[in-house]
């Protein structure tokens, strides 16, 4: 079995801060690495390896710096890995990477399994999968806890807290896992220092995926970021009519635009 996972290279939110005055992103000094939610998507990646003696490939889209991101996934235990790269995709948001990824699926074919996280450390809109299964035309189920295959099928279980559903589906499939998956096992040195050998990476551009740098400006882009300040608080009650709160929602959104 052929399995993909995705991650990120994304700043520790908890790090990041926003200039009050222009929005945009202060990340100096600010640690990047693989996203805490996509350490399980590799733990249950190189579980799904285990049982069909498979092989994983780790897959990120950004600049050449996120193939960091590549070289911490190898130091999990995964066996090769692709960056897609482009000085255009520095920031990106969720539907263009899964645009991107899913013309490198088609492009290259043979994923059996693509698995991702449950969403970035980011943006945490947790719509890439679905976005990505979407586009390849994949069957797809998230929050999932426990695989079994079986032929070319997969037998998985939604974790739905406090229920469970279990479906099946046929490959190639998207999985999006939740943390119940299991545990990662973290890397020692020796892991790390093997993953920066020469021949485990292969660089791909964007267009020798049919591809070129105006699919950033196909979905969202990002004008500015906002938080709310001390004053008027995380949250904010609102009453009336429906009509009346979605009114009032849409212009808390164009207010912080």
């Amino acid at each position: 079995m052929k399995i993909l996972v995705a991650v990120k290279y994304a700043p520790n939110p908890y790090q990041v801060k926003i200039h009050a005055r222009t929005g945009t992103l202060l990340i100096e000094d600010v640690e990047f690495g693989i996203a805490y939610e996509e350490y399980y998507a590799i733990h249950a990646a190189l579980k799904l390896k285990e049982m069909t003696q498979g092989e994983v490939t780790a897959v990120t889209v950004g600049t050449k710096a996120s193939e960091e991101a590549i070289r911490e996934a190898l130091g999990f235990g995964v066996d090769k890995g692709v960056l897609i790269h482009d000085k255009s995709l520095a920031v990106i948001d969720s539907l263009t990477a899964a645009e991107i990824l899913a013309a490198y699926v088609k492009k290259v074919g043979g994923y059996d399994v693509i698995i991702t996280g449950s969403e970035s450390a980011d943006y945490n809109a947790g719509i890439f999968a679905t976005k990505l299964a979407g586009t390849l035309d994949y069957p797809f189920a998230v929050n999932i806890r426990d695989i079994k295959v079986e032929g070319n099928k997969l037998k998985v279980v939604q974790d739905f807290f406090p229920k469970s559903v279990e479906v099946e589906l046929s490959t190639p499939a998207v999985l999006s896992v939740s943390y119940r998956i299991g545990d990662p096992v973290y890397p020692n040195m020796w892991d790390i220092s093997e993953a920066y050998q020469d021949g485990k990476v292969e660089y791909v551009k964007l267009e020798d995926i049919g591809l070129d740098a105006s699919i950033v400006e196909k979905f969202v882009k990002i004008r500015r970021f906002g938080e709310y300040s001390e004053e008027e608080g995380v949250r904010r009650r609102l009453s009336g009519s429906k009509d009346e709160i979605a009114k009032s929602i849409a212009e808390l959104f164009f207010e912080y635009l």
